[in-house]
């Protein structure tokens, strides 16, 4: 599997994934894009992208990865505070540049709610990682909303599982049959 590597351009915005999680995702996307096999592209929905750090660590050759967030930050996590330090416009110029050598060439920014993107979304998708607002019922939305546009064989994963984040462990134990990677947790759709 390739290594992930933090490019040296990349501009944090606050609480940064740590270089371990952001290696178990990005291997859990290449196995997915080996599973697809040649000639076939993995079609990716991020909800929650912030700086666009795991966007990177998703944007391999052969994915298409639309990045969902409204870039306002959560009042409810860690990105809090960092949300009263930059606005929605300035954090998302920040993402734009970091994710700049495949901006509209594999990583296509969405800038809505997560649910009203759900609401509209029109196919369907092999793979859904979500790491937006922490709290339960976000999470519970988030996976609701999102679970049914994963096709069968597909995967719906996310971040921050463990007991830290009691809403993400709630929702994702709720959610049952998952597996995890320490906070990287996966489900196989049936």
């Amino acid at each position: 599997m390739p290594e992930f590597e933090i490019p040296h351009w990349f501009e944090p915005m606050g609480h940064t994934t740590s270089r371990g999680d952001l290696l178990a995702l990005s291997n859990l996307v290449a196995g997915e894009c080996t599973r697809l096999g040649d000639g076939n592209h993995l079609v990716a929905v991020e909800v929650g992208s912030w700086a666009g750090l795991s966007a990177l660590a998703i944007a391999q050759p052969g994915v298409m990865l639309f990045c969902v967030d409204h870039w306002k930050g959560n009042e409810a996590d860690c990105l809090a505070e960092q949300a009263k330090v930059w606005t929605p416009d300035v954090a998302f110029t920040t993402f734009c540049r970091n994710v700049r050598r495949h901006l509209y060439r594999g990583i296509f920014p969405v800038r809505c709610e997560s649910k009203v993107a759900a609401s509209c979304w029109p196919y369907k998708v092999d793979f859904v990682y979500i790491d937006a607002d922490h709290r339960y019922e976000c999470v519970k939305s988030d996976i609701a909303a999102w679970l049914p546009h994963v096709k069968s064989g597909g995967i719906i994963c996310g971040h921050d599982y463990s007991i830290g984040f009691p809403g993400v462990y709630r929702a994702v134990n709720e959610l049952g049959d998952c597996h995890s990677h320490g906070p990287v947790w996966w489900k196989r759709v049936k």
